[in-house]
């Protein structure tokens, strides 16, 4: 339990330094945009998209991910925003009991 908090933290840790330099990227783009500047490339700045993942994490079943992911969004804390949660809980989260099927 220990080790999986740690390695939560370096996982983030690695998430807001990419996330910090995307807004420092974009920031220089748009300064450039703005000063009609075409010396510098918009290659140099490449760093998003949905080919570049930020951070891998195998786990080995389900379970463990649902554990895994919810203990990131506790290190986040309230203010996190996440996208699709429902549908991560309903394909990850535990098995709905027979209580829940019948109604």
């Amino acid at each position: 339990k220990a080790m999986q908090r740690v390695l939560a933290l370096h996982i983030l840790n690695h998430l807001w330094t990419s996330r910090n330099r995307i807004r420092k990227h974009n920031k220089k783009i748009q300064e450039l945009e703005d000063n009609e500047e075409t010396g510098i490339q918009s290659e140099t700045f490449r760093d998003q998209g949905f080919t570049r993942p930020t951070v891998l994490v195998l786990l080995p079943t389900r379970g463990v991910c649902h554990e895994f992911v919810h203990g990131i969004l506790e290190l986040m804390g309230e203010g996190a925003n996440v996208a699709n949660m429902d549908r991560f809980e309903e394909e990850y989260g535990p098995p709905p009991t027979e209580e829940n099927e019948s109604e």
